[in-house]
């Protein structure tokens, strides 16, 4: 698990943690995310993705068992980036634990009964769905508290109830979350397509980020022009200070993606590598990057102490 926490003047935290979901096999190892506002009156927390965990995807219980650790009994919003399994498969288990105020996703038709079924539950359950077609702009919960914009989709697929697996990928919801001047971007599995139109439709709200999480667990068409190496104007637009992968550490993330990452000095946190918990602190400052190279940026101010779980 990574937990990292970005600190404002004043009384609130944000707290950002990238669940790990073990030796998941399904997909590249599956999201979840938890948002939370820590505040001297209360937490308010927002859920991205609820994948399954261990092999093969088969616990769909993992994150509520640990949003229930953690306290949570209400979210703000639970954002479903795209329809695939292993980000959908904890949602359920979640929404039977957790009053959601808010459910995002992006309206994929699929021919899977379970994925049906799961967004006929979340629909019914949340008190309020969104399908964005523009962008949705909600705080977590008060006017000093985190902004979350959720950005519509890349929508040529999402009609396609047999889209393949990159189609069904390029549909993702981009999440970007404001705290005062801090800047970061959630894409989903979002490849090529999506970052795309998150650059050219939305150029202001994705430019220049202070932490990005990269796309598809860290695969190669989630991040070069090419899909595979070479340059990547994603990232020369983004630039950000530090990038996060979730990822099983087996299929994902690609070795040329993390190498690319690793020297340009943004690649800091991933989950699934050595199942290992880290934790740091980020103060939310802006910096510019340097613009030598894309992708060759400033060294995270997350700071490296990291404490390993067995």
């Amino acid at each position: 698990e990574v937990v990292f926490f970005i600190t404002l003047s004043g009384d609130r935290i944000l707290i950002v943690r990238m669940l790990d979901l073990g030796p998941n096999e399904s997909g590249g190892g599956g999201d979840a995310i938890v948002l939370t506002d820590s505040t001297s009156t209360g937490m308010f927390h927002v859920l991205i993705d609820a994948g399954p965990a261990g092999v093969d995807g088969a616990d769909s219980t993992l994150v509520a068992r640990r949003l229930g650790e953690l306290g949570v009994d209400t979210l703000e919003a639970l954002v479903l980036t795209h329809a695939h399994s292993d980000h959908f498969y904890g949602i359920p288990p979640v929404m039977r634990d957790v009053h959601v105020r808010r459910f995002f996703h992006n309206g994929q038709v699929r021919d899977f009964a379970r994925y049906n079924a799961t967004i006929a539950f979340a629909e019914a359950t949340a008190d309020t769905t969104f399908v964005p077609t523009t962008p949705v702009v909600r705080g977590f919960k008060d006017p000093g508290s985190p902004i979350m914009t959720v950005l519509s989709p890349f929508s040529a697929f999402l009609g396609l109830p047999n889209a393949d697996n990159s189609m069904i990928n390029e549909g993702s919801l981009g999440t970007l979350v404001v705290f005062g001047e801090f800047k970061m971007f959630f894409t989903g599995d979002g490849e090529l397509e999506a970052n795309n139109r998150w650059r050219n439709t939305f150029p202001t709200l994705t430019r220049v980020v202070h932490v990005l999480k990269v796309g598809h667990h860290g695969a190669n068409d989630a991040i070069f022009n090419s899909g595979s190496s070479g340059p990547s104007i994603w990232l020369d637009h983004t630039r950000p200070e530090a990038a996060l992968v979730t990822a099983n550490g087996i299929s994902h993330p690609r070795q040329g993606a993390t190498a690319d990452g690793e020297r340009g000095g943004y690649l800091r946190r991933r989950t699934g590598s050595d199942h290992r918990r880290a934790t740091g602190r980020m103060r939310a400052q802006p910096q510019r990057c340097p613009r030598n190279r894309p992708g060759a940026l400033r060294k995270s101010r997350i700071s490296d102490t990291d404490s390993r779980s067995s």
